[in-house]
Formats: C-alpha cells, structure tokens, sequence
C-alpha cells in the first residue's frame, strides 16, 4: 500500500491541502466538544487546557505524525462521562461532528464564490490552488462528519446514543475498545474493506454532492471522461462531456468539442465543434485556439483561413500546449499559406524531436528538407530514413513521389527503378502533381511509352546521365 506521504513528491499541492485542512478541521471539532462541554457546566477540558486549537494538544504529536505519514488522525478533549443529564452528553458528543458539518458548509459557500471570481482558473495558479484547498478541506469535513456520527464505539455517534440505551445494551469500557479496534481492522485490513469504502464512499459523495457547486460536479464529469478515453471507452467519454457541458463547464465543452471534431465516441461534425470551440469561454483555452486554428487551416466547419490560421497556431501558449500547433504552424510557413514563405523558420519548428516524434507531416517535410539540403546540411540517407515510413506515405500525399525519387536516383539508398515505378504510379494516380508531371500524365493516365514503367524510368535515368 502506497504511503500518504509519497503525495508530497507527486502531489504536492493535494498533500499540503489535505494536511492543513485535516489538522484544522480536526482541532475544530475537539474543540467544539470542549466549549460545548463548557457552556454546559464541565470544565475538564477547559482546565486541562483543551479547550484550544492547538494540534499538539488536542491531538498529539502520534497523531499528528501519523496525518503526515498515513493520511489518517484523530483528536481527543476530556469530558465527563458520568453527567446525569442525558442530553448534556449527547449535546457534548454532537457537537464535534457538527462543527465539521458547518465548516463543510462554509467551505463550500467559499468554493461557490471562488468559481464565481475565476471561472477558468488555469492550472498552477493562485485560484487553481485556492479551489484545490477548498475541495479537499469541503471532503475532509465531509469524511469526518460522517465517520464521527456512525453509531461505533468510542465514536461520537455511539456516544450520542448511548445515554438513551438501556444498560444491558451497553458494553464495558474493555469491550467499547475491543468493538472499536474490532471494526477499524475490518474497515482498512480485512475483505471488508473494499465493502465499506464503496458504501462509505457513496455516503461521502451523496452528502458532498448536496454542497459542490455545479462547476466541481461538472469537472468530475470531465476527469471521468478523461480516464475513459485512456481506457479507450470513447462512447461513454463523449456522454460524461456531454453531461459536463450541459452543466455549463468551459473545460467539459472543450472536451465535447473535441470529440466531435475527432469523432470520438460520436459522428464527426466540424461544424457543430467549430461553434463550441468558437463559444466565450472555451475559446480562450489554448488547445480550443489550436482546434480552430487547424479548421481555418483546412477548412473544416468553417470558411478556411490561412491568416488566421497562422496568427492562432503562432500564439505562444499555443505552441506550449501541443507540438502539432509547431508542425502545422511550420506547414504554412513551407507552404506560404497566410504567410511569406521562411524555409529556415519552418525547419527551426520542424527540426524538434517531440515535434518529429508526433507529426509524420513534420517528418516528411525534414525528410524533403534533408533530400535537398537548401536550409540544412544534406544528409540523404536520414531523408531516405524518413520517408520511408508507412506513417509518413499514408499521411501526407507528397510522400510517395519523393519516395519513388529517392529510389529512382538512389538517393540515401541502393537505386532501385521497380520501387520507384510503383511509388511514382501511385502517387501519380492520386492526383499528386509532381508525380503527374514527372511521369507526363494526361487527363488522369499515363501515356503508353511502348514499355513498363520500369524500363521508361531506367531510359530517363540513362539519358539524364
């Protein structure tokens, strides 16, 4: 079992909150017993001096360590047991689980007002920290609510109850403890610990569920989906978005629109993405730009736009967030769509191995770049490398011609006029324009030169010579 404590270095913002909040929430809830207990006539944890919200007092240093460590604490103020009046115990010994209940309201009236101030809150800043926070201290009260009033020995809701119960109902001091370790061991280190972390859980959802604002439901709706589509459960993925964007979540629309963009999980519509990545709210995420970007680009669901395409794929945070916005962004300045042709920039953007490793298109163009040897040194046998990719042949139209020339000029490998034949004609029968012209097409077809394409090649490479 992994340790809490290894959070700090994976999670360290999650680590920090739940620590804070579990320390605080717990101090508050030993120390509502201790003022209550006071207002009501017993002053033993007052003059103990528990009736403070110092962790080292109410709780302890084992506690406390175990917190760090484990996740897990508890507290503990003195009281007296033996009060005639059953409702002065019971009162005391409520009192504990709903302080946690209060702050559990006034964290999430918090949580409300920070999604009202920072809706899109991006991650890593302050409001993203400040909503974590008020999440996990919301859950945190949440869990000991509920843990507290369950009707166990030595918990508050035992001790609730218990004044109300006939005697031979009530166990001995010895056994309370032995029914307590008894259901604790059960709870974390038997079968049943699967069994009461589900139902458990559940409970805590149900109840948190009452106070979340609809921006946290809606955001678990969107990690929800997110785990669907690693497990490659695109269907259920699309509906989880669908229900997040319904709830008004910028980040759940994004992730619907992207699905439809894609045709993940539903049918294709460029233009119904187009619209939602198009809406106040999302467009202002980055890979919302970088969407739109690469639809203006192609004009999918939209008028195609080169010059907005470039000003939205050149937006740094843009090329921060994917390296497909460098590969499309170097695309058009190949290409000199939207923009003045810069060879060398396109290079710059192409030549990057996480952009290489994602974009067959990047390859092919390093790969022509290699061939030629116009922006960089020639190195004919990584061009060769490159080309020869079944990604790369299959993704962009161009790459079969420059394939076939590589083997039929023996460029980076052994010439090779039978697979240059095949390339050539292939690409050539696609409609792809170099191929057309090299091999002298006329209206789709091939002139009949009296010989395979083989030996036509073969006789060119013979005359050119």
């Amino acid at each position: 079992m992994e340790l809490f404590i290894t959070k700090l270095f994976s999670e360290p913002a999650y680590y920090v909150s739940t620590v804070v909040s579990c320390l605080g929430s717990i101090c508050v809830h030993e120390f509502s017993h201790a003022f209550i207990a006071h207002k009501l006539g017993d002053d033993t944890a007052k003059e103990g001096g528990y009736m403070t919200l110092n962790p080292f007092k109410t709780m302890g240093w084992l506690s406390i360590a175990a917190l760090f460590l484990f996740g897990f604490s508890w507290g503990a103020v003195p009281v007296k047991r033996e009060d005639s009046s059953r409702l002065r115990r019971a009162a005391i010994s409520l009192a504990g689980p709903l302080s946690n209940l209060a702050l559990l309201g006034i964290f999430a009236l918090l949580l409300k007002g920070m999604y009202s101030v920072a809706p899109l809150a991006t991650s890593n800043g302050f409001a993203y920290y400040c909503r974590l926070f008020l999440l996990v201290a919301l859950y945190a009260n949440a869990i000991l609510f509920l843990f507290n009033i369950l009707p166990i020995p030595v918990l508050d809701g035992w001790q609730t109850i218990e004044p109300f119960l006939p005697k031979f109902l009530i166990p001995s001091e010895e056994s309370k403890s032995t029914i307590f370790r008894c259901f604790i061991f059960l709870a974390l280190f038997s079968g049943g610990a699967g069994v009461f972390d589900k139902v458990f859980g559940k409970a805590v959802d149900g109840l948190t569920g009452k106070f979340l604002p609809m921006q946290v439901t809606a955001n678990k709706l969107v990690s929800e989906g997110n785990e669907l589509i690693e497990a490659q459960d695109y269907t259920g993925a699309y509906k989880a978005f669908e229900k997040a964007a319904e709830l008004g979540s910028p980040e759940g629309k994004l992730s619907l629109a992207i699905c439809l963009a894609e045709g993940q999980g539903c049918e294709a519509n460029p233009e119904k993405a187009f619209a939602i990545f198009s809406e106040e709210g999302v467009r202002e995420f980055p890979f919302a730009k970088f969407y739109i970007g690469i639809m203006r680009m192609n004009g999918l669901g939209c008028t195609q736009d080169y010059s907005k395409a470039y000003d939205l794929l050149s937006e740094p945070e843009v090329q921060q967030a994917t390296p497909l916005a460098r590969a499309n962004l170097g695309v058009l300045l190949a290409e000199g769509l939207g923009v003045k042709v810069d060879m060398a920039r396109a290079y710059a953007l192409f030549n990057d191995a996480e952009v290489m490793s994602q974009s067959p298109v990047a390859r092919f163009y390093m790969g022509v770049f290699l061939m030629m040897g116009e922006v960089c040194k020639k190195d004919e046998a990584r061009a060769f490398e490159l080309l020869y990719d079944d990604e790369v042949l299959n993704s962009v139209l161009a790459a079969k011609f420059y394939l076939g020339l590589c083997f039929y000029a023996g460029i980076g490998t052994k010439q090779d006029f039978a697979e240059a034949a095949t390339l050539l004609k292939e690409a050539a029968d696609t409609g792809e324009p170099n191929a057309v012209q090299f091999l002298g097409y006329q209206n789709g077809k091939m002139p009949d030169y009296g010989m395979p394409l083989e030996q036509l090649l073969r006789r060119m490479w013979n005359e050119r010579k």
